[in-house]
């Protein structure tokens, strides 16, 4: 590496990291001012240092495309003003080839924050705010249930309504299942007051077996069971808790064993489903973006205000931010596709900053 590049590396990297410290610092003091009362109450330090751990990496996935384009804007302004930036063009160094060193980094952190994005950010919150039960000593019984769970599934015909699901131990609690035929005529109905996912399939026990095709006065219309296994019902525990989890809530993995499961999923659905997932992959690019944007603004020539620049600079970022999440709202409701919502912007807004790169040069 050249010394100018490890100067322009070391003058770049100096700022990314106060940026970085300062708004993480800042989103931890917001936080704090929100659950100070729980953190204090519990008088748990080491809890409240591993909620922090857990959802610090992505609060750093939001975080990281604003920090890059500042210290991109700092940078460059600085050495503009100093006019050292102006003596590294007159030596004949190509713009593309002085700022190599930047895009390093932004390829780096782009490589990085896609790796925490589609891995560990979609579950952090989830966990951080079961650390924050386990601070506020909430009863820890009910970690891992959800109360009236409704869910059709359209592969077998069956309908539930369960009012307590633990999910941890697969375990159903006041279960009402209805099977149907291909047409939607009712067949059997059962309500148990628990049932278990065993095995690959549903076992239920005290349960009433309803035989909807025979008249209520017929005999064995009703049966009275204190077992009974059912092992063509296969509707595992994961298809309940992916129907009803947010889709931003899920892992990556869990959007794609959902989409691959239910081929039957409603439109809108897949197409959240789908949004979230590709948006995953292209919110981390966002970081490249910046930078494709920050340079033409970040040199400036000493008779225009940098202050402007950066303030036109900052605009364009927030007018990408804005667009981003309105085509995430066009691909969450069907009105696009979900690729072309989650990667469009990227692609507009970077070719608008190697527009106006190359309109400097």
């Amino acid at each position: 590496m050249r010394i100018l590049d490890k100067y322009f590396l070391k003058e770049f990297l100096r700022p990314l990291f106060y940026c970085v410290g300062a708004f993480l610092l800042c989103w931890i003091v917001y936080d704090l001012l929100n659950n100070f009362t729980d953190f204090l109450e519990s008088r748990d330090f080491m809890g409240m240092l591993k909620y922090y751990i857990v959802i610090l990496p992505a609060w750093l996935v939001q975080i990281m495309p604003i920090t890059l384009l500042l210290a991109l804007l700092y940078t460059l302004a600085d050495l503009s003003k100093s006019g050292e930036l102006i003596a590294m063009r007159a030596t004949g160094m190509d713009l593309y080839r002085l700022m190599i060193p930047i895009f390093i980094i932004a390829a780096v952190v782009t490589g990085l924050m896609l790796v925490l994005n589609v891995t560990w950010a979609p579950r952090a919150q989830m966990l951080a705010n079961e650390q924050k039960q386990t601070l506020r000593k909430e009863d820890k019984s009910s970690k891992g249930e959800s109360i009236n769970v409704f869910y059709k599934s359209l592969q077998s015909d069956r309908s539930w309504y369960i009012e307590r699901f633990n999910f941890d131990s697969s375990r159903a609690f006041n279960v009402d299942m209805v099977e149907s035929d291909r047409t939607g005529h009712d067949l059997k109905k059962y309500v148990a007051s628990r049932g278990e996912f065993r095995d690959g399939h549903w076992k239920f026990y005290d349960v009433l077996v309803y035989d909807m095709q025979k008249k209520e006065n017929d005999p064995g219309s009703t049966q009275m069971l204190a077992e009974l296994d059912l092992p063509d019902c296969k509707d595992s525990p994961e298809k309940f808790k992916m129907k009803i989890q947010r889709p931003s809530r899920m892992s990556s993995r869990e959007l794609m064993l959902s989409l691959n499961l239910d081929k039957t999923m409603p439109r809108q659905r897949r197409a959240q489903y789908l949004t979230e997932l590709y948006h995953r992959f292209a919110f981390p690019f966002s970081n490249l973006v910046v930078i494709l944007i920050g340079i033409p603004f970040g040199i400036t020539p000493h008779r225009r205000s940098s202050f402007l620049a950066i303030t036109n600079a900052l605009l364009i970022f927030f007018s990408y931010q804005l667009t981003s999440q309105f085509f995430m709202i066009l691909g969450n409701n069907a009105q696009i596709p979900a690729l072309v919502a989650s990667w469009l912007p990227n692609i507009a807004f970077g070719a608008l900053g190697i527009y106006l790169i190359r309109s400097i040069r």
